[in-house]
């Protein structure tokens, strides 16, 4: 366990935003690190799951991780009447860089849907990406047909969350499925099993506990209405100029890797790939132990480069 992970309390301060009350994980550089990294963290994730990603990411520049509305303890948009869409937590993104960073340039990572976010932000908010020296997708995507699911599955599941997003169906859920009693034995009893984490991601390893944590933590209304966005989401209508470098996740074998490449494409001025390269066989004696942390060597060296101050 690294210094991070043991004293991360020491790193985490209020968030006011909106009206709404949450998180902020503030890292220093390790070093004289001059960059600024902003990372928005994926679907199923809080503050401690990205514990281990900060840190790595810290040996390139000072970390900052806000929590988004509904996700790692964080108030939802419900409680101000409003609907945690895609475009509202794009808005939210936005307001978060303008009063964080102002006249600082920075660079922006984002895991699976963080990235997704990401994209809906750069569009909505051009302005924004003269302070962006390039975007890091770690499992990012672009639209709905990055999905192997076929047609009447996805429709199926799209409509499905949404119908969970609504209050009454969102409280019968929680309720039976959902206690934190009957979560603990699940994963006690079956620590294997991938369906509830089907949206986790792979550089944000964690003992079941943790994934006990963010379910509970995560607002289930919220977590539901945008499992539904991201079956619909199409971020390929206007194009952004700033280059992304991608790294596909191992644990994502819901997306078809090569669909969104062409359309990470589309959606900006040039992909980089920041792919690891294929894993050796393992010796069945001695099983080589996984990376913690997947960053590809071409992404490492992306990021150690001097970072423009403006």
């Amino acid at each position: 366990m690294t210094h991070l992970e043991q004293n991360l309390a020491e790193y985490i301060v209020p968030l006011n935003m909106n009206g709404l009350q949450g998180r902020m994980l503030r890292v220093p550089a390790h070093g004289r690190k001059k960059r600024d990294i902003l990372l928005i963290y994926g679907h199923h994730a809080t503050l401690e799951r990205s514990a281990k990603l900060v840190n790595e990411l810290a040996k390139y520049g000072s970390v900052t991780v806000p929590d988004l509305p509904g996700f790692g303890g964080m108030e939802s948009l419900y409680k101000l009447h409003d609907k945690p869409t895609l475009n509202r937590l794009a808005d939210y993104t936005a307001s978060f860089i303008k009063l964080r960073y102002r006249r600082r340039r920075l660079t922006i990572v984002g895991v699976g849907f963080g990235f997704v976010i990401i994209t809906r932000m750069l569009q909505r908010y051009p302005d924004l990406v003269k302070k962006i020296d390039f975007a890091v997708s770690l499992g990012g995507f672009a639209h709905y047909d990055d999905f192997s699911f076929n047609n009447r599955q996805q429709a199926y599941y799209r409509r499905l969350t949404r119908v969970y997003s609504w209050r009454l169906p969102a409280f019968v859920l929680k309720h039976t499925v959902l206690p934190t009693q009957i979560l603990e034995k699940m994963y006690k009893t079956d620590v294997t099993n991938d369906k509830l984490r089907k949206l986790g991601a792979e550089l944000l390893p964690g003992e079941p506990a943790d994934d006990v944590i963010a379910w509970t933590d995560n607002d289930l209304r919220t977590h539901m209405l945008t499992i539904s966005a991201m079956l619909s989401v199409d971020n390929c209508i206007t194009p952004i100029n700033l280059p992304v470098w991608h790294a596909p996740l191992a644990s994502q074998q819901y997306l078809n890797k090569h669909i969104v490449d062409q359309h990470l494409r589309i959606a900006f001025k040039g992909l980089h790939s920041a792919a690891l390269p294929p894993a050796r066989k393992k010796n069945r004696r001695h099983p080589a132990k996984p990376a913690p942390i997947s960053l590809s060597p071409a992404l490492r060296r992306a990021l150690a480069r001097p970072s423009r101050t403006k």
